[in-house]
């Protein structure tokens, strides 16, 4: 259930099903699942090669993916709505004890700016779709391409 587990799979049907949508939903999934998953690793998280290719491997094809089908406007609230939903999902059908998608509890290092988890969970959801919308336009931005 973990967002870049399921980011990837996006990507995947986006591309099988030449679904421009779920490709960038995917990718915009994927960016910062990259970032948190090098933090896991300089951490002293394990590597896991099935790991490299979720995070890398799908990344480029979901990028690739962009470059050639193009990012529909307004995708970003469509990823954010997906995350949401994600985390209420993770919450109920996952161990509390792995905090997928940080749904059980405040990630180690964040209790002090999050007291309480529902604010956490508000900060996710609005941090993301500010993060997905920003996404979105420097994709724009700096991939011009089929719109």
């Amino acid at each position: 259930m973990w967002a870049c587990h399921l980011g990837c799979l996006l990507v995947g049907i986006g591309w099988a099903a030449a679904w421009p949508s779920l490709n960038a939903i995917g990718v915009l999934w994927l960016l910062p699942g990259l970032v948190l998953w090098v933090m896991y690793l300089a951490g002293g998280g394990p590597f896991r090669w099935t790991s490299f290719l979720t995070h890398i491997g799908g990344l480029a094809l979901g990028l690739w993916g962009v470059s050639q089908f193009g990012l529909p406007r307004g995708v970003w609230w469509k990823a954010g709505t997906g995350f949401a939903a994600l985390i209420m999902i993770s919450r109920r059908v996952s161990r509390a004890s792995e905090n997928v998608n940080f749904a059980v509890q405040v990630w180690r290092g964040w209790e002090h700016q999050f007291p309480s988890h529902r604010r956490y969970v508000a900060g996710l959801v609005l941090g993301g779709f500010a993060l997905f919308l920003s996404l979105e336009q420097a994709m724009r931005w700096m991939m011009p391409g089929p719109n």
